[in-house]
Protein backbone atom coordinates (compact mmCIF):
# COMPACT_ATOMS: atom_id res chain seq x y z
CA UNK A 1 0.00 0.00 0.00
CA UNK A 2 2.88 2.57 0.56
CA UNK A 3 4.69 1.55 -2.60
CA UNK A 4 1.33 2.69 -4.17
CA UNK A 5 0.89 5.54 -2.36
CA UNK A 6 4.54 6.40 -3.84
CA UNK A 7 3.52 5.67 -7.16
CA UNK A 8 0.78 7.73 -7.34
CA UNK A 9 2.49 11.05 -5.79
CA UNK A 10 5.42 10.47 -8.39
CA UNK A 11 3.01 10.86 -11.09
CA UNK A 12 1.82 14.26 -10.16
CA UNK A 13 -0.74 13.31 -6.93
CA UNK A 14 -4.28 15.36 -7.39
CA UNK A 15 -3.11 17.32 -10.45
CA UNK A 16 -5.09 19.24 -12.70
CA UNK A 17 -5.60 16.49 -14.74
CA UNK A 18 -7.20 14.19 -12.00
CA UNK A 19 -9.32 16.63 -11.03
CA UNK A 20 -10.61 17.54 -14.31
CA UNK A 21 -11.96 13.52 -14.05
CA UNK A 22 -12.99 14.25 -11.00
CA UNK A 23 -15.21 17.40 -11.72
CA UNK A 24 -16.08 15.55 -14.73
CA UNK A 25 -17.36 12.31 -12.73
CA UNK A 26 -20.17 14.34 -10.73
CA UNK A 27 -21.96 14.89 -14.10
CA UNK A 28 -23.85 12.11 -13.69
CA UNK A 29 -24.24 12.64 -10.24
CA UNK A 30 -26.35 15.62 -11.36
CA UNK A 31 -28.18 13.88 -13.46
CA UNK A 32 -29.37 10.68 -11.09
CA UNK A 33 -30.05 13.34 -7.99
CA UNK A 34 -32.29 14.99 -10.78
CA UNK A 35 -33.61 10.94 -11.53
CA UNK A 36 -34.37 10.17 -8.07
CA UNK A 37 -36.06 13.60 -7.14
CA UNK A 38 -38.16 13.33 -9.08
CA UNK A 39 -40.01 10.55 -8.05
CA UNK A 40 -41.86 12.32 -5.39
CA UNK A 41 -43.08 15.42 -8.27
CA UNK A 42 -44.65 12.76 -10.45
CA UNK A 43 -46.72 10.79 -7.82
CA UNK A 44 -47.31 13.95 -5.31
CA UNK A 45 -51.08 13.54 -4.53
CA UNK A 46 -53.18 16.36 -5.29
CA UNK A 47 -56.36 17.64 -3.13
CA UNK A 48 -59.37 15.90 -4.83
CA UNK A 49 -62.45 15.53 -4.76
CA UNK A 50 -65.38 13.57 -6.85
CA UNK A 51 -67.11 14.87 -9.54
CA UNK A 52 -70.72 15.21 -8.59
CA UNK A 53 -73.18 12.97 -10.74
CA UNK A 54 -76.32 14.63 -11.45
CA UNK A 55 -78.15 11.35 -12.19
CA UNK A 56 -78.22 10.20 -8.81
CA UNK A 57 -79.73 13.27 -7.54
CA UNK A 58 -83.43 13.45 -7.05
CA UNK A 59 -85.04 15.07 -9.74
CA UNK A 60 -85.60 18.80 -7.67
CA UNK A 61 -81.16 18.96 -7.28
CA UNK A 62 -80.31 18.09 -10.74
CA UNK A 63 -81.24 21.35 -11.95
CA UNK A 64 -77.96 23.31 -9.61
CA UNK A 65 -74.65 24.14 -11.25
CA UNK A 66 -71.23 25.27 -9.20
CA UNK A 67 -71.15 25.10 -5.88
CA UNK A 68 -74.49 24.46 -5.01
CA UNK A 69 -74.44 21.14 -7.17
CA UNK A 70 -71.28 20.04 -4.84
CA UNK A 71 -72.72 20.77 -1.65
CA UNK A 72 -75.52 18.57 -2.69
CA UNK A 73 -73.20 15.95 -4.16
CA UNK A 74 -70.03 15.42 -1.78
CA UNK A 75 -70.20 15.65 1.45
CA UNK A 76 -68.00 17.27 4.46
CA UNK A 77 -65.97 15.55 6.67
CA UNK A 78 -63.84 16.22 9.96
CA UNK A 79 -63.97 19.57 11.75
CA UNK A 80 -62.47 21.80 9.08
CA UNK A 81 -65.33 20.45 6.87
CA UNK A 82 -63.87 19.41 3.85
CA UNK A 83 -64.85 18.06 1.24
CA UNK A 84 -64.27 13.99 1.16
CA UNK A 85 -61.98 12.95 -1.64
CA UNK A 86 -63.53 9.51 -1.84
CA UNK A 87 -67.14 9.72 -1.05
CA UNK A 88 -70.92 11.35 -2.85
CA UNK A 89 -74.16 11.60 -1.45
CA UNK A 90 -76.37 9.01 -1.38
CA UNK A 91 -80.43 9.49 -1.95
CA UNK A 92 -83.59 7.51 -0.91
CA UNK A 93 -85.01 6.49 -4.79
CA UNK A 94 -87.89 7.89 -3.38
CA UNK A 95 -88.12 11.32 -5.10
CA UNK A 96 -90.69 12.59 -2.07
CA UNK A 97 -87.36 13.34 0.09
CA UNK A 98 -84.85 15.31 -0.94
CA UNK A 99 -82.14 14.34 2.32
CA UNK A 100 -78.93 12.25 1.82
CA UNK A 101 -79.73 9.30 3.86
CA UNK A 102 -75.82 7.32 3.43
CA UNK A 103 -72.60 8.01 0.88
CA UNK A 104 -71.12 5.84 -2.06
CA UNK A 105 -68.36 5.35 -4.13
CA UNK A 106 -67.34 8.22 -6.91
CA UNK A 107 -68.97 7.49 -10.17
CA UNK A 108 -67.95 9.75 -12.59
CA UNK A 109 -63.96 10.41 -11.26
CA UNK A 110 -62.60 12.71 -9.97
CA UNK A 111 -61.73 17.14 -10.18
CA UNK A 112 -58.30 17.81 -8.99
CA UNK A 113 -57.06 21.17 -7.17
CA UNK A 114 -54.09 21.58 -10.08
CA UNK A 115 -51.07 22.09 -10.38
CA UNK A 116 -50.24 19.69 -8.15
CA UNK A 117 -46.95 19.77 -7.06
CA UNK A 118 -45.99 22.19 -9.90
CA UNK A 119 -47.35 19.68 -12.56
CA UNK A 120 -50.70 20.24 -14.74
CA UNK A 121 -51.02 16.79 -15.08
CA UNK A 122 -48.86 13.72 -13.59
CA UNK A 123 -49.77 9.89 -13.70
CA UNK A 124 -52.19 10.24 -10.64
CA UNK A 125 -54.28 12.71 -12.65
CA UNK A 126 -53.83 11.39 -15.78
CA UNK A 127 -54.95 7.19 -14.43
CA UNK A 128 -56.87 8.26 -11.14
CA UNK A 129 -54.62 6.75 -9.08
CA UNK A 130 -56.71 7.87 -5.65
CA UNK A 131 -58.99 6.42 -3.40
CA UNK A 132 -59.95 2.68 -4.57
CA UNK A 133 -56.71 2.69 -7.02
CA UNK A 134 -54.02 4.71 -4.41
CA UNK A 135 -52.52 1.74 -3.58
CA UNK A 136 -51.04 1.37 -6.61
CA UNK A 137 -48.85 4.69 -6.11
CA UNK A 138 -46.78 3.12 -2.68
CA UNK A 139 -46.26 0.24 -5.25
CA UNK A 140 -44.64 2.40 -7.91
CA UNK A 141 -42.73 4.46 -5.49
CA UNK A 142 -41.62 1.08 -3.83
CA UNK A 143 -40.82 -0.75 -6.92
CA UNK A 144 -38.63 2.26 -8.12
CA UNK A 145 -36.67 1.96 -5.08
CA UNK A 146 -36.06 -1.65 -5.46
CA UNK A 147 -34.54 -0.78 -8.73
CA UNK A 148 -32.50 2.00 -7.77
CA UNK A 149 -31.69 -1.14 -4.90
CA UNK A 150 -30.82 -3.39 -8.05
CA UNK A 151 -29.11 -0.49 -9.94
CA UNK A 152 -26.36 0.02 -7.17
CA UNK A 153 -25.94 -3.86 -6.74
CA UNK A 154 -25.11 -4.56 -9.93
CA UNK A 155 -23.35 -2.08 -10.94
CA UNK A 156 -21.04 -1.65 -8.18
CA UNK A 157 -20.07 -5.21 -9.10
CA UNK A 158 -19.55 -4.61 -12.91
CA UNK A 159 -17.49 -1.96 -11.77
CA UNK A 160 -14.54 -4.25 -9.94
CA UNK A 161 -14.80 -6.61 -13.31
CA UNK A 162 -15.14 -4.61 -16.30
CA UNK A 163 -12.96 -1.69 -17.36
CA UNK A 164 -15.27 1.70 -17.67
CA UNK A 165 -15.67 4.74 -20.19
CA UNK A 166 -13.59 7.04 -17.97
CA UNK A 167 -9.71 6.00 -17.41
CA UNK A 168 -9.53 3.13 -14.60
CA UNK A 169 -8.42 4.34 -11.22
CA UNK A 170 -4.56 3.45 -11.57
CA UNK A 171 -4.74 2.15 -7.56
CA UNK A 172 -7.58 0.14 -8.37
CA UNK A 173 -5.15 -1.74 -11.77
CA UNK A 174 -2.31 -1.47 -9.74
CA UNK A 175 -4.41 -3.65 -7.10
CA UNK A 176 -5.97 -5.90 -9.47
CA UNK A 177 -1.93 -6.79 -10.85
CA UNK A 178 -1.80 -4.46 -14.11
CA UNK A 179 0.78 -2.43 -13.59
CA UNK A 180 0.82 -1.71 -17.42
CA UNK A 181 -2.31 -0.53 -17.87
CA UNK A 182 -1.55 1.45 -14.57
CA UNK A 183 2.29 3.45 -16.40
CA UNK A 184 0.07 4.53 -19.46
CA UNK A 185 -2.63 6.08 -17.47
CA UNK A 186 -0.64 7.45 -14.59
CA UNK A 187 2.09 8.71 -17.45
CA UNK A 188 -1.25 10.40 -19.18
CA UNK A 189 -2.28 12.04 -16.29
CA UNK A 190 1.34 13.57 -15.35
CA UNK A 191 1.64 14.76 -18.91
CA UNK A 192 -1.67 16.42 -18.94
CA UNK A 193 -0.21 17.96 -15.44
CA UNK A 194 2.24 19.66 -17.15
CA UNK A 195 4.94 17.33 -16.47
CA UNK A 196 7.15 15.28 -18.68
CA UNK A 197 7.64 11.60 -17.62
CA UNK A 198 10.80 11.77 -19.92
CA UNK A 199 12.38 14.55 -18.62
CA UNK A 200 16.20 13.79 -18.00
CA UNK A 201 15.80 16.13 -14.85
CA UNK A 202 12.76 13.89 -13.11
CA UNK A 203 14.85 10.56 -14.55
CA UNK A 204 15.72 9.23 -10.98
CA UNK A 205 12.16 10.44 -10.44
CA UNK A 206 10.61 8.77 -13.55
CA UNK A 207 13.10 5.55 -12.98
CA UNK A 208 12.04 4.73 -9.55
CA UNK A 209 8.08 4.84 -10.47
CA UNK A 210 8.90 2.72 -12.85
CA UNK A 211 10.79 0.30 -10.52
CA UNK A 212 7.76 0.41 -8.03
CA UNK A 213 5.73 -0.64 -10.84
CA UNK A 214 7.22 -3.29 -11.57
CA UNK A 215 7.75 -4.44 -7.72
CA UNK A 216 3.87 -4.30 -7.72
CA UNK A 217 3.08 -5.95 -10.75
CA UNK A 218 5.66 -9.14 -10.29
CA UNK A 219 4.74 -12.81 -10.55
CA UNK A 220 0.97 -11.52 -11.76
CA UNK A 221 0.78 -12.02 -15.48
CA UNK A 222 -2.87 -11.63 -15.04
CA UNK A 223 -5.24 -9.63 -13.66
CA UNK A 224 -6.09 -10.69 -9.84
CA UNK A 225 -10.14 -9.64 -9.84
CA UNK A 226 -11.71 -10.29 -6.50
CA UNK A 227 -15.52 -10.84 -5.67
CA UNK A 228 -17.10 -8.97 -2.55
CA UNK A 229 -17.40 -12.81 -1.07
CA UNK A 230 -14.16 -12.92 -0.51
CA UNK A 231 -14.75 -10.71 2.51
CA UNK A 232 -16.72 -13.80 4.17
CA UNK A 233 -12.94 -15.07 5.31
CA UNK A 234 -11.91 -11.92 7.25
CA UNK A 235 -11.86 -10.82 10.61
CA UNK A 236 -12.51 -7.34 10.49
CA UNK A 237 -13.42 -6.17 6.69
CA UNK A 238 -16.82 -8.01 6.65
CA UNK A 239 -17.44 -6.49 10.34
CA UNK A 240 -16.85 -3.19 9.21
CA UNK A 241 -19.25 -3.08 5.60
CA UNK A 242 -22.18 -5.18 7.52
CA UNK A 243 -22.24 -2.31 9.93
CA UNK A 244 -21.87 0.69 7.73
CA UNK A 245 -25.03 -0.90 5.46
CA UNK A 246 -26.88 -1.57 8.70
CA UNK A 247 -26.41 2.30 9.60
CA UNK A 248 -27.20 3.34 5.86
CA UNK A 249 -30.56 0.74 5.81
CA UNK A 250 -32.02 2.78 8.74
CA UNK A 251 -31.39 5.72 7.90
CA UNK A 252 -33.66 5.38 4.63
CA UNK A 253 -35.86 3.97 6.79
CA UNK A 254 -36.17 6.07 9.60
CA UNK A 255 -36.16 9.43 7.47
CA UNK A 256 -39.86 8.98 6.71
CA UNK A 257 -40.84 8.89 10.34
CA UNK A 258 -38.81 12.27 10.76
CA UNK A 259 -40.99 13.85 7.56
CA UNK A 260 -44.31 12.16 9.20
CA UNK A 261 -44.00 14.11 12.55
CA UNK A 262 -43.06 17.25 10.82
CA UNK A 263 -47.03 17.24 8.78
CA UNK A 264 -48.67 15.06 11.05
CA UNK A 265 -52.20 15.65 8.88
CA UNK A 266 -52.46 15.83 5.27
CA UNK A 267 -49.48 17.57 4.03
CA UNK A 268 -48.96 20.45 1.13
CA UNK A 269 -46.24 19.06 -1.13
CA UNK A 270 -43.83 21.94 -1.22
CA UNK A 271 -43.10 21.65 2.74
CA UNK A 272 -41.92 18.26 3.14
CA UNK A 273 -39.99 17.91 -0.46
CA UNK A 274 -37.87 21.35 0.00
CA UNK A 275 -37.10 20.90 3.56
CA UNK A 276 -35.45 17.69 2.91
CA UNK A 277 -33.75 19.04 -0.11
CA UNK A 278 -32.62 21.71 2.18
CA UNK A 279 -31.65 19.57 5.22
CA UNK A 280 -29.54 17.40 3.17
CA UNK A 281 -27.08 20.29 1.60
CA UNK A 282 -27.16 21.12 5.49
CA UNK A 283 -26.16 17.62 6.31
CA UNK A 284 -23.14 18.11 3.25
CA UNK A 285 -21.80 21.22 4.76
CA UNK A 286 -21.89 19.63 8.35
CA UNK A 287 -19.70 17.10 7.23
CA UNK A 288 -17.27 19.41 4.95
CA UNK A 289 -16.69 21.03 7.91
CA UNK A 290 -16.77 17.96 10.95
CA UNK A 291 -14.77 15.02 8.52
CA UNK A 292 -11.52 15.93 8.47
CA UNK A 293 -11.62 17.96 11.80
CA UNK A 294 -13.10 15.35 14.69
CA UNK A 295 -12.74 12.57 12.48
CA UNK A 296 -15.39 9.75 10.91
CA UNK A 297 -16.08 7.56 13.58
CA UNK A 298 -17.01 10.90 16.29
CA UNK A 299 -19.19 12.36 13.38
CA UNK A 300 -20.67 9.21 12.38
CA UNK A 301 -21.59 8.41 16.29
CA UNK A 302 -22.85 11.48 17.35
CA UNK A 303 -24.71 11.52 14.35
CA UNK A 304 -26.65 8.40 15.27
CA UNK A 305 -26.97 9.59 18.58
CA UNK A 306 -28.83 12.59 17.91
CA UNK A 307 -31.19 10.43 15.41
CA UNK A 308 -31.65 7.87 17.81
CA UNK A 309 -32.54 10.24 20.52
CA UNK A 310 -35.03 12.33 18.33
CA UNK A 311 -36.39 9.12 16.96
CA UNK A 312 -37.24 7.96 20.60
CA UNK A 313 -38.08 11.23 22.24
CA UNK A 314 -40.96 11.22 19.28
CA UNK A 315 -42.14 7.78 19.46
CA UNK A 316 -42.60 8.34 23.74
CA UNK A 317 -43.58 12.08 23.78
CA UNK A 318 -46.08 12.62 20.72
CA UNK A 319 -48.99 13.05 23.09
CA UNK A 320 -47.22 15.19 25.80
CA UNK A 321 -44.63 17.47 23.86
CA UNK A 322 -46.15 20.40 22.35
CA UNK A 323 -45.58 21.52 18.80
CA UNK A 324 -42.60 23.56 18.75
CA UNK A 325 -40.49 20.52 19.84
CA UNK A 326 -42.05 18.04 18.31
CA UNK A 327 -41.24 20.43 14.65
CA UNK A 328 -37.53 20.80 16.43
CA UNK A 329 -37.06 16.88 17.09
CA UNK A 330 -38.24 16.21 13.54
CA UNK A 331 -35.74 18.67 11.73
CA UNK A 332 -32.76 17.70 13.99
CA UNK A 333 -33.51 13.78 13.75
CA UNK A 334 -33.71 14.25 10.00
CA UNK A 335 -30.74 16.62 9.98
CA UNK A 336 -28.64 13.90 11.45
CA UNK A 337 -30.11 10.87 9.24
CA UNK A 338 -29.13 12.65 6.47
CA UNK A 339 -25.81 12.87 7.83
CA UNK A 340 -25.04 9.56 8.91
CA UNK A 341 -26.51 8.34 5.64
CA UNK A 342 -23.98 10.50 3.89
CA UNK A 343 -21.14 9.89 5.91
CA UNK A 344 -22.02 5.81 5.47
CA UNK A 345 -21.07 5.87 2.15
CA UNK A 346 -18.37 7.94 2.11
CA UNK A 347 -16.63 5.81 5.31
CA UNK A 348 -16.87 2.62 3.74
CA UNK A 349 -15.05 3.80 0.52
CA UNK A 350 -12.23 4.48 3.04
CA UNK A 351 -12.94 1.00 5.00
CA UNK A 352 -13.10 -1.24 1.91
CA UNK A 353 -10.23 -2.92 0.19
CA UNK A 354 -9.93 -1.57 -3.11
CA UNK A 355 -10.01 -4.34 -5.24
CA UNK A 356 -13.74 -4.93 -3.93
CA UNK A 357 -14.86 -1.54 -3.26
CA UNK A 358 -17.44 -0.89 -6.01
CA UNK A 359 -19.59 -3.76 -5.08
CA UNK A 360 -18.94 -2.67 -1.57
CA UNK A 361 -20.06 0.64 -1.83
CA UNK A 362 -22.98 -0.44 -4.05
CA UNK A 363 -24.52 -2.88 -1.08
CA UNK A 364 -24.14 0.05 1.49
CA UNK A 365 -25.93 2.28 -0.92
CA UNK A 366 -28.14 -0.24 -1.87
CA UNK A 367 -29.40 -0.66 1.65
CA UNK A 368 -29.83 2.74 2.10
CA UNK A 369 -32.92 2.00 -0.90
CA UNK A 370 -33.63 -0.84 0.77
CA UNK A 371 -34.53 0.84 4.05
CA UNK A 372 -36.44 3.84 1.93
CA UNK A 373 -38.56 1.53 0.51
CA UNK A 374 -40.12 0.20 3.93
CA UNK A 375 -42.25 3.77 3.74
CA UNK A 376 -44.07 3.02 0.47
CA UNK A 377 -44.88 -0.60 1.89
CA UNK A 378 -46.31 0.52 5.49
CA UNK A 379 -48.15 3.16 3.13
CA UNK A 380 -49.99 0.12 0.90
CA UNK A 381 -52.28 -0.68 4.22
CA UNK A 382 -53.24 2.80 4.60
CA UNK A 383 -50.30 4.03 6.80
CA UNK A 384 -51.96 1.58 9.50
CA UNK A 385 -48.39 -0.03 10.32
CA UNK A 386 -46.41 3.03 10.38
CA UNK A 387 -46.00 3.22 14.01
CA UNK A 388 -44.40 -0.12 14.45
CA UNK A 389 -42.55 1.12 11.28
CA UNK A 390 -41.22 3.68 13.50
CA UNK A 391 -40.51 1.33 16.37
CA UNK A 392 -38.73 -0.80 14.56
CA UNK A 393 -36.41 1.78 13.01
CA UNK A 394 -35.73 3.58 16.36
CA UNK A 395 -34.92 0.61 17.96
CA UNK A 396 -32.25 0.25 15.12
CA UNK A 397 -31.34 3.39 15.78
CA UNK A 398 -30.08 2.71 19.26
CA UNK A 399 -28.60 -0.68 17.98
CA UNK A 400 -26.77 0.88 15.37
CA UNK A 401 -24.82 3.40 18.32
CA UNK A 402 -23.34 0.20 19.77
CA UNK A 403 -22.76 -0.86 17.01
CA UNK A 404 -20.18 2.49 15.46
CA UNK A 405 -18.03 1.82 18.09
CA UNK A 406 -17.20 -1.23 16.67
CA UNK A 407 -15.20 0.93 13.42
CA UNK A 408 -12.11 1.76 12.75
CA UNK A 409 -10.85 5.30 12.21
CA UNK A 410 -10.23 5.94 8.73
CA UNK A 411 -8.52 9.56 9.08
CA UNK A 412 -5.16 10.07 7.84
CA UNK A 413 -5.00 6.27 7.42
CA UNK A 414 -4.18 5.41 3.49
CA UNK A 415 -6.52 3.60 1.59
CA UNK A 416 -6.75 0.07 1.72
CA UNK A 417 -5.68 -2.26 -1.57
CA UNK A 418 -6.29 -5.80 -0.71
CA UNK A 419 -8.81 -7.66 1.35
CA UNK A 420 -5.80 -8.41 3.71
CA UNK A 421 -5.40 -4.57 3.81
CA UNK A 422 -8.43 -4.00 4.89
CA UNK A 423 -8.70 -6.91 7.34
CA UNK A 424 -6.13 -4.96 9.42
CA UNK A 425 -7.90 -1.89 10.30
CA UNK A 426 -8.89 -2.24 13.76
CA UNK A 427 -10.78 -0.24 15.98
CA UNK A 428 -8.86 2.50 17.60
CA UNK A 429 -9.89 4.84 20.70
CA UNK A 430 -12.02 7.73 20.47
CA UNK A 431 -9.80 9.56 21.72
CA UNK A 432 -6.26 9.71 20.50
CA UNK A 433 -3.31 8.69 22.58
CA UNK A 434 -1.52 5.73 23.43
CA UNK A 435 -3.32 3.35 25.93
CA UNK A 436 -1.77 3.58 29.03
CA UNK A 437 -0.60 0.40 31.70
CA UNK A 438 -3.65 -1.19 33.40
CA UNK A 439 -3.41 -0.27 37.05
CA UNK A 440 -5.81 -3.85 39.06
CA UNK A 441 -4.88 -2.18 42.73
CA UNK A 442 -7.42 -5.32 43.85
CA UNK A 443 -4.75 -7.45 42.56
CA UNK A 444 -1.31 -7.53 44.68
CA UNK A 445 1.63 -8.13 42.04
CA UNK A 446 2.35 -12.42 42.12
CA UNK A 447 6.33 -12.88 42.54
CA UNK A 448 8.02 -14.59 40.04
CA UNK A 449 9.46 -18.04 40.79
CA UNK A 450 13.36 -18.27 40.82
Amino acid sequence: MESETRVLRAAGGFGRARRLLAAASWLPCVALGLALGSEPLLTALPAHYCRPDPALLPPALRVLRGPALLDASVPRLGPARARSPCLLLRYPESASRARPNGTRPCTRGWYYTLPAAGLLRSPVTQWNLVCEDGWKVPLEQMSHLLGWLLGCVLLGAGCDWFPSLFPESPRWLLATGQPARARKILWHFAEAGGADPEDSSEEESSLATATELDMLGAGSPQPRYHSILELRHTCIAWRNGLILGFSSLICGGIRASFLRSLTPSEPAFYQPYFLGAGLEAIATVFLLLTGDRWGRRPVLLLGTLVMGLASLLLLAGTQYLPEWTMWSLSVLGLLASQAVSALSSLFAAEVLPTVTRGAGLGLVLGAGFLGQAAAPLADLHGRRGFFLHHVVFASFAILALLCVLLLPESRGRGLPASVQDADRLCRSPLRGGRPGPDHLPLLPPTPRPQ
